[in-house]
Parts: structure tokens; sequence; C-alpha cells
């Protein structure tokens, strides 16, 4: 099924570029953490064109491979082997269009779903905590930031509420067992 939209396709036609990046922008931090720190390093900003919404992304430096701490040789071997390595520079924007979201039903009586892609990449837990779920960053985004990014006031309406570890949320990771 479809349902909701993110941004996916990554934008490459150098007219419809040139037009996102003329737009005025409001750029928010992702706020991940590096080093136990929040930072700045990475920011987006959604704007509509021609009637189709588009997420811009910038950073200033590249994303540690870890949340925790950085080592000068985990940041050289991030820069070599993972954006950079992908053809991402620093203080480019780079442009993807949202579109919709595909489903693949799991189990029609309940409603659960799986989005057939990988949609994002977030860290599961921004703090030096025990790694429960129900206390994680990355519930904290899907149930926050994805959920209000994805899908409109009337189709999280109708998304059902689940009970996970003791916590009710619309949007959660399967488990070990459902995987």
């Amino acid at each position: 099924i479809q349902f909701g939209s993110y941004p996916q396709s990554e934008v490459t036609n150098t007219s419809t570029i040139s037009a996102l990046n003329s737009l005025s922008s409001n750029w928010v931090s992702y706020g991940y953490f590096a080093s136990g720190r929040q930072s700045d390093y990475m920011k987006y900003t959604d704007v509509v064109y021609n009637s189709e919404k588009y997420r811009g992304v910038r950073f200033s430096s590249y994303r540690p491979t870890s949340t925790y701490s950085v080592t000068d040789t985990e940041a050289a071997y991030e820069t070599q082997f993972f954006q950079y390595m992908r053809g991402y520079r620093i203080n480019t924007t780079y442009w993807f269009k949202y579109e919709p979201i595909k489903w693949i039903v799991l189990d029609p009586e309940s409603g659960l779903i799986m989005s057939n892609l990988v949609l994002d990449s977030q860290p599961f837990n921004n703090t030096l905590s025990d790694s429960v779920y129900a206390t994680s960053s990355i519930r904290t985004w899907l149930n926050n930031g994805f959920l209000n990014d994805a899908f409109s006031e009337s189709q999280k309406a109708i998304i059902n509420i689940s009970s996970i570890d003791n916590a009710s949320d619309r949007v959660f990771l399967l488990s070990y067992d459902e995987i």
C-alpha cells in the first residue's frame, strides 16, 4: 500500500536544484549527537516548488560514526568511506523529493506494515544511558519527527496506537521476534 510521504529520491536535474537553492529556507538542525554532545553539523529544510515538496540537506562536517566519542582515526575513516565515498560533499545542499511511502502489509488484521525501503538513518540513542527502546532517541524521533514529517493530520488520526515495551506508539521498530 501507499500511505504518507517522505524525502526519497535525490534531485539530479540541475535547473530544479538551482531553483530550489534560490528559495528562501528555514534551516533546522538535526540535533545529532557527536562525542556525547549535540551538534549542528547537519541541517535540513523543507520547501515547496511547483506544487511538490522537497527536503534540502546540508552539513558542515561529516556525520561521526559514533554518538559518543569520535577519534581522529574514526573521523578519517568515515570521511573516506561513508558520506564522502557516496559523493556527498561538505557545504553542498542536496535535495530529495517527498514521495509516497510504499508499505508491505505484514498483518492485515492488526494493520502491521513495514516500509519497503530504508527511509532514514537515526541513532538508537543519543545519550549514554541504557539501551532500552522505551527511553531511546529513535523512539522519540519515530513518534515525533518522522510521524509529523511523513503523515498529514488526517493520516495520523487513522494510524493504530500499539503498546510496545509498556509505551504507546503509532510508529515503532519491529522487535527481534517480529522480524
